[in-house]
């Protein structure tokens, strides 16, 4: 947080005696926006989930809907199909992408 200027670090709950405690950096979309690209050379275990998110902005910022009195069925499809597929990387239990 110190680095960026901006988002938040929080303790994440703790589960068990076993469990280390983790930190979680907490940011709204404009920060993760700047930063994906700029670490996503460095990330491993989280990789496919960061370009996944990054492909969910790009489609926002292509599609805008601002004004627009009707959006299109395919418009939502296709945010939907984004949501959930970053929605199943992050499921417990994966295996590491690289």
């Amino acid at each position: 947080m110190e680095v960026i200027g901006e988002g938040s670090v929080h303790r994440a709950k703790k589960g068990t005696e076993e469990v280390k405690t983790r930190w979680e950096y907490i940011a709204v979309s404009g920060v993760l926006r700047a930063i994906l690209p700029q670490i996503l050379p460095y990330m491993i275990v989280k990789r496919e989930r960061a370009r996944k998110m990054l492909e969910y902005f790009q489609f926002l910022d292509g599609n805008p809907i601002r004004g627009k009195k009707e959006v299109s069925r395919e418009y939502y499809e296709q945010l939907d199909s984004l949501y959930c597929a970053i929605k199943k990387l992050n499921e417990k239990g994966k295996t590491i992408e690289r």
